[in-house]
């Protein structure tokens, strides 16, 4: 809402809005923003012998945000804006590793994972400031707020995966590892 050159008023300050001197400080609405997170993990090992473990890990993760600002920086709250976010994650893996004497050690296993994003921004403007362009006999409300621009989205993943290696000791000195790894993931996205 500053002025950009000293000599040239501001829109904000045309319509009659006071700008904050000192550029820190914030007039009228916001700015607000409110975080919550919070999430768990977990292990489980399970031992079937002496030279087989079965493992389990599982995780989940919550993410939600919210922010709202006075985005023309004045007392007049000629704009708002309002941001939220949200975010589910949720992931397992089961792991068997084998120990194959002093020869080798294998590990095969399956992956999964979950998460669900959404985001929104949306931008309404007092109808003072459309008035004199869009005043069709006294329709606009000037101390309403309306829509002027709006995002929306969504982002939903799932992803798979099974897994196996060998380390094999070869001799002393030498070791061989081998690994391989199929995935599959799909999004669908709004």
């Amino acid at each position: 809402a500053g002025r950009g050159n000293s000599a040239i008023p501001t829109s904000v300050e045309l319509l009659g809005a006071e700008v904050p001197d000192d550029p820190q400080d914030a007039a009228g609405f916001g700015p607000r923003r409110r975080i919550e997170t919070y999430g768990f993990s977990g292990q489980a090992d399970l031992d079937l012998s002496d030279s087989t473990t079965m493992t389990l890990l599982t995780a989940y993760r919550h993410f939600t945000a919210s922010q709202r600002t006075n985005i023309d920086g004045s007392a007049a709250e000629l704009s708002q804006m309002y941001i939220d976010e949200a975010s589910n994650v949720f992931s397992t893996e089961l792991r068997l590793a084998q120990k194959i004497g002093d020869f080798a050690d294998i590990i095969i296993g399956a992956y999964y994972f979950h998460e669900r994003n959404s985001a929104t921004n949306q931008v309404p403007f007092k109808g003072s400031v459309f008035g004199a362009a869009f005043h069709v006999d006294g329709l606009v409300d000037p101390d309403a707020l309306y829509e002027f621009y709006g995002s929306y989205g969504r982002v939903k993943t799932n992803a798979k995966a099974v897994f196996a290696q060998a380390n094999i000791r070869l001799t002393q000195k030498l070791e061989l590892d081998v690994g391989a790894r199929y995935s599959d993931e799909k999004k669908v996205i709004f």
